[in-house]
């Protein structure tokens, strides 16, 4: 994994870079200090990571301090995110719409959690689907579902 920050335009954007260089993880911080993350929002920045391409900014930054950044951008969500492992077990089936891709799988939404579909049916943008409980990604704090 690689670590960036870079500064653009009176914001801050934090990546969490795979070998191929995309992003997994991200934290926007806009010029109004509010945090925008890629586990509850659809901000997470699409195509490789080209460094020569980038405006602004740029660095390396330790995984540590990309963790203490996430960390203070989600925790307002952990408490959702307790219940959600607690009203939706493994093997439960659970509505969902799905919202939009992203590397890890298909990101959907239901009536009170965040879950990544990665199930062999089709996952058509926008339209209902039942899907099953597989497991949890506790990074990103979505059901994993199948």
């Amino acid at each position: 994994m690689k670590y960036i920050w870079i500064a653009y335009e009176n914001e801050e954007y934090w990546m969490e870079l795979d070998e191929e260089l995309y992003a997994l993880r991200q934290v926007i911080i806009g010029s109004d200090s509010r945090m925008h993350v890629s586990c509850r929002e659809d901000c997470l920045r699409e195509g490789a990571v080209i460094e020569d391409e980038l405006d602004g900014v740029y660095r390396e930054v330790e995984p540590e301090a990309f963790e203490e950044t996430w960390s203070l951008a989600v925790k307002d969500y952990r408490s959702e995110w307790v219940k959600a492992k607690e009203n939706y077990p493994i093997g439960c089936k659970v509505q969902i719409v799905c919202q939009y891709f992203y590397p890890q799988g298909a990101i959907a939404a239901g009536d009170d959690f965040v879950a990544v579909y990665r199930g062999t049916e089709e996952s058509p943008l926008r339209k209902s689907l039942t899907a099953q409980v597989a497991g949890y990604d506790e990074v990103n704090m979505w059901l994993v579902l199948q």
